[in-house]
């Protein structure tokens, strides 16, 4: 078996083997034709080029266009390790990216509030807060919802204030539950299988790091690790009913689910 060595090297143009570091590829790029090249990992750009970095045969020719040169053992060692943090912070930030657009089309998606459609838009949450304001000097409004035009009272406000306010916090909370579960993986294996779009249902507000299988598990009471606590099982239904109370009073029953 022949010896290798560490080396760092960029693209050549696939005809002209003229390294990009020094000009453009018009023929397409490959790696430089040095014996037995074998590449492990990228970091960074030199001149304008991506850095390769990997092993080739010792006493290859590194005079090649496209070999960036030789690199101990220690340095490849260290380079690698910078390597995998930022693949892994990227990986990461990309799914945090994914997880906030999906909060936020959730977010701006409007509730049904007693058939009439409610806009949860950024725009719509303004117009609602401004319509609670209002209530509080008039005995009614006149509303336009999504779906047509409707005269609520000053109770019936509050209540779709109310309503609105909880979808739009429902949806903040549950990005933040994802964010915690993703911040405790460690491995990029993990990064990459997790489902950004899974258990968005209701909120879930987690009080400590959780594996991906328990937070799966998490939205079954019987598997619920949280919800065997008595105190936080007593602070949940407290919530709840406090919430249904105040829809139920304050609009006459009128029945609140996403649009």
């Amino acid at each position: 078996m022949k010896k290798q060595i560490k080396i760092k090297f960029t693209y050549v143009d696939a005809v002209t083997g003229v390294s990009v570091a020094k000009a453009l590829a018009p023929n397409g790029v490959v790696f430089p034709d040095v014996a037995g090249l074998e590449y492990a990992f990228t970091l960074g750009m030199e001149s304008g080029a991506p850095v390769f970095y990997g092993q080739c045969d010792k006493g290859a020719d590194l005079s090649i266009d496209g070999v960036l040169g030789e690199i101990s053992a220690l340095d490849y060692a260290a380079d690698y390790k910078k390597a995998k943090t930022k693949e892994f912070d990227e990986a990461k930030q990309s799914l945090f990216n994914k997880i906030a657009e999906i909060r936020y089309e959730k977010e701006v998606g409007g509730i049904n509030f007693g058939g009439m459609k409610i806009d949860t838009s950024r725009s719509g949450q303004s117009m609602i807060a401004t319509a609670y304001l209002s209530a509080q000097f008039l005995p009614s409004i006149d509303f336009k919802g999504a779906n047509g035009w409707g005269e609520l009272t000053k109770e019936q406000v509050i209540a779709v204030a109310a309503a609105v306010s909880s979808h739009v916090q429902k949806h903040f909370s549950y990005e933040r539950a994802h964010v915690d579960r993703i911040n405790a993986l460690e491995k990029i294996e993990d990064i990459q299988a997790y489902d950004p779009n899974a258990n968005w249902a209701e909120v879930y507000a987690p009080t400590k790091a959780m594996t991906r299988e328990e937070f799966d598990a998490a939205y079954d009471p019987a598997n619920d690790p949280l919800l065997t606590d008595p105190a936080a099982i007593a602070a949940e239904n407290a919530a709840r009913e406090l919430l249904l109370a105040t829809i139920a009073n304050n609009s006459n029953g009128a029945k609140i689910e996403e649009a």
